[in-house]
């Protein structure tokens, strides 16, 4: 906004400038009109450079407020200082000497602040570019292994670091599984024996009482193109930590967005460089920086069979851990920073929506 107001301010004044000799004091009028047109320029320049920084995760908040003040501050000063010269020239009159002092104090006053508004800038980008963001961190203790450590990504992905979060702090992870692999992912996040859990409104809602008419079992919203969300172009390469999703097309194809947002505490980890289908198409929201050599280990040698469950049949080839990989403890540190609740929805009852469908079918031919 203050680019665009800039650019119109600069504009006009511009105009004044090419055509000062209409009027009676032209030096007077290329003079001031020079200084406010500065100042916008300025202002223009802040913008693009506003704009660098945010899209490089840099902070504009400080650099915003300073520089609004300068600006403004400094056009209200160039503004009365042609005032001030205004009147000088129409009550008492004015050398051409005097006019020419006053011109060189009034470029030498905005030289001295776009040298300052040049340091100012280049030390913000030095500090956008060198500053490292913060990450949350997820430890996941393998049982005779060691920890995995995974940063998460909340600028790809808030809503699904948020629930993450709130899993982790509730002890959600504490016994889980990392249950098998097929050729791209190692699944993580089962319960002890294979079988699929999933978690209910009261683990991570304190306000929630557990088996009441609120402690449902959620799923939160797929945070990837596919699913209308645009903010998320994290690329599913080795080592990305993904929302393990259910699939329901492959049975009844118009079950697209309930497919999207069917996801909640089920975890992939990409493994191959083979994962590009997966982007765009599920929601990538974290890394490994420290174990990837325990999972390598365990996605290469550990002893695995058939998956015999419906599930993991129905939607990949599964090979499951035999016997199954132990998460001891799972730990998260934000480093004081709260994430918020996520956003929640009440998950698709897809057994339900399909007894209901053969129930009807057979209504129709009775």
């Amino acid at each position: 906004m203050l680019g665009l107001i800039g650019l119109l301010i600069l504009i006009i004044l511009l105009w004044g400038f090419a055509h000062a000799d209409e009027f009676k004091h032209k030096k007077l009028i290329r003079v001031s009109t020079g200084i406010l047109a500065w100042f916008s320029l300025s202002s223009i320049v802040f913008s693009i450079i506003s704009a660098i920084i945010s899209l490089n995760g840099g902070n504009v908040m400080e650099l915003s407020s300073l520089f609004t003040v300068l600006v403004f501050v400094g056009s209200f000063v160039g503004g009365l200082i042609s005032e001030v010269i205004i009147l000088i020239i129409l009550t008492k009159g004015i050398s051409k000497e005097g006019m020419r002092n006053l011109a060189i104090t009034a470029w030498g006053i905005l030289i001295v602040a776009v040298l300052v508004l040049i340091v100012y800038f280049g030390r913000n980008l030095i500090l956008a570019k060198t500053e490292k963001t913060v990450h949350p961190i997820l430890t996941f203790n393998i049982e005779n292994k060691g920890a995995v450590k995974f940063e998460l990504y909340p600028e790809y992905a808030p809503n699904t670091v948020a629930n993450i979060i709130k899993l982790v702090e509730k002890g959600y992870y504490n016994g889980k599984i990392l249950y098998g692999k097929d050729d791209v992912v190692l699944y993580a996040g089962r319960g002890e024996n294979g079988e699929v859990t999933e978690p209910k409104t009261s683990v991570i809602f304190d306000d929630v009482e557990e088996n009441s008419d609120y402690d449902y079992v959620y799923s939160v919203d797929g945070e990837f193109t596919a699913n209308g969300y645009n903010g998320n172009d994290l690329f599913h390469s080795k080592g990305v930590l993904t929302i393990i999703r259910n699939d329901y097309t492959q049975i009844v194809p118009s079950l697209i967005k309930e497919s999207y947002n069917s996801g909640n505490s089920q975890l992939g980890i990409v493994m191959s460089d083979k994962g590009r289908n997966l982007n765009g198409a599920y929601t990538g929201f974290g890394k490994v920086v420290e174990g990837y050599d325990i999972l390598e280990e365990i996605y290469n040698s550990a002893p695995t069979k058939e998956a015999t469950d419906v599930e993991s049949q129905a939607s990949e080839s599964i090979k499951a851990f035999d016997p199954a990989i132990k998460i001891t403890s799972a730990e998260i540190d934000t480093f004081g920073t709260d994430y918020g609740m996520p956003k929640v929805n009440e998950a698709f009852d897809y057994q339900g929506y399909i007894n209901q469908l053969v129930q009807s079918q057979y209504n129709v031919t009775q």
